[in-house]
């Protein structure tokens, strides 16, 4: 009899040492998910409440490498030239195809345009644009992402 309630038990333990590694690999693929670049197009703040800065920014936790954008949805924002002085410009125009950073580390952020209202006649602006980077072990992503301001 002592015999069956080893088999029992022993059974018992392969079954919790299967559940135990079962939700050990879903922690790790939670913790995998997360610890991650995530590369967005944001507008930035400066002192004066009309001023933002256009700018490719990585919010995540590891380095992000290959940096592409591809506008779908364009949109204007004001560009300061040395030449022409501002200028009204198509996002997509800032943004040309293929790579636009090599790298970016963890809250790095590069600038891409300066944005400012000038006129109370503002309209609105929706960027919409497909970007994809990889990882520094090469995993690649691609997001459909949206940005939407008043200018």
């Amino acid at each position: 009899m002592s015999n069956w309630a080893l088999v029992v038990l022993t059974f018992a333990l392969v079954l919790i040492t299967g559940y135990y590694a079962w939700q050990t690999r879903r922690m790790v693929e939670e913790m995998r998910r997360q610890d991650r670049p995530y590369v967005a197009l944001l507008l930035t703040s400066h002192h004066e409440a009309s001023d933002r800065d256009m700018v490719i920014s990585n919010l995540g936790t590891r380095f992000a490498v290959a940096i592409a954008i591809t506008v779908t949805n364009d949109a204007k924002v004001l560009v300061h030239t040395p030449d022409e002085g501002v200028q009204r410009e198509n996002v997509s125009s800032l943004l040309p195809g293929g790579v636009i950073a090599q790298s970016l580390a963890p809250g790095q952020s590069n600038r891409i345009a300066f944005v400012q209202i000038l006129t109370p006649e503002v309209e609105r602006q929706r960027l919409a644009y497909k970007i994809s980077y990889r990882d520094g072990a090469g995993t690649r992503y691609e997001e459909d992402l949206e940005l939407d301001y008043w200018f």
